[in-house]
């Protein structure tokens, strides 16, 4: 199918944009390694919503809070193993 024609394809399936939020279909593998290697981190980071700031100090907990240095600390303290057999055993005798 000719690019153009895909792009109308491609239109009838998707609801009318939303808001500010801009779609963008990338149809081919290549091209999705390179636009994700060069914009992942607009990408990847959410939307910013009032509701969720307000729940979540402004995003700044692991969930919703954007990529950058701060998350990178947040994901680090989030694998430390915390309940390792060695810390529930000492709970469990003392």
């Amino acid at each position: 199918m000719q690019p153009h024609r895909l792009g109308k394809e491609v239109q009838r399936h998707l609801p009318p944009p939303h808001g500010q939020r801009n779609l963008v279909v990338v149809s081919s593998a290549e091209l999705a390694k390179k636009v994700l290697h060069t914009q992942g981190v607009e990408f990847g980071s959410r939307t910013r919503n009032v509701v969720f700031d307000i729940f979540t100090g402004k995003g700044q907990d692991m969930v919703f809070t954007v990529y950058g240095e701060h998350w990178r600390k947040m994901r680090r303290i989030m694998i430390v193993p915390i309940f390792t057999n060695k810390v529930v055993q000492q709970y469990r005798q003392g």
